[in-house]
């Protein structure tokens, strides 16, 4: 019997070894990010929104200059909250405000001089949505105009339907003025953003917005 020796053999299996390259198959894969947040979609069905705070002004004081010193302040339901986009809006206060028309529209007069506005005179008067984009904001009065029952909008032209007086009072010192400007609506908003990572949506900060009504509302000084 021939023996190998030690040396021989170990050559022997050395030559015999096949590296075989060890691959992961698709179904193992680990799943990335991107695939782990498509499975928290955002949720088809709207949560009840909060009640919206509305602060209305006595319709009485509607042509006083001590209007703002008579209010009522009711809870009323909110329309569902509306999505566009994975946001979702609400509203959380409406108040009543008197929006002032163009300086060329308001009328002066001195003491004792009687100034009018006749029916039908219009006068176009304009609100604000500074820090809220157009879409937003559509959304957002749309919202509003349902909770006052009235249509709200960032503009409108205002019209009279009665005409108004007002005699400067003799004894006033300086000269006085009589003006048509319009209801409008204060809105304080937010939107909740749905983060697919938290399975959860995200409150945003509050915005404001100032609306106008078709509402004709006459002051003076």
């Amino acid at each position: 019997m021939v023996r190998a020796s030690r040396t021989a053999v170990s050559a022997a299996l050395a030559a015999t070894i096949v590296c075989i390259p060890i691959t992961a198959s698709p179904a193992t894969a680990l799943p990335s990010l991107s695939q782990g947040a498509s499975s928290c979609p955002e949720p088809i069905t709207g949560e009840q929104p909060p009640d919206v705070t509305v602060t209305v002004l006595s319709r009485d004081d509607h042509a006083s200059p001590a209007a703002h010193l008579a209010v009522t302040t009711r809870k009323t339901p909110q329309s569902a909250a509306s999505s566009k986009g994975g946001y979702r809006y609400y509203l959380t206060t409406v108040k009543e405000a008197y929006r002032r028309p163009p300086a060329r529209d308001r009328l002066y007069g001195d003491p004792g001089i009687l100034l009018e506005i006749s029916k039908g005179e219009s006068s176009s008067i304009s609100g604000s949505i500074t820090g809220t984009t157009t879409a937003e904001a559509g959304i957002v009065f749309a919202k509003a105009s349902v909770a006052v029952s009235i249509s709200i909008s960032k503009e409108k032209t205002v019209t009279t339907t009665k005409g108004g007086s007002w005699r400067v009072p003799k004894k006033a010192k300086k000269r006085g003025w009589l003006e048509m400007g319009a209801l409008g609506y204060n809105i304080t908003w937010y939107k909740k953003i749905w983060n697919p990572g938290k399975c959860k949506y995200v409150k945003s900060p509050r915005k404001k917005v100032k609306g106008v009504s078709p509402s004709a509302w006459i002051k003076h000084s």
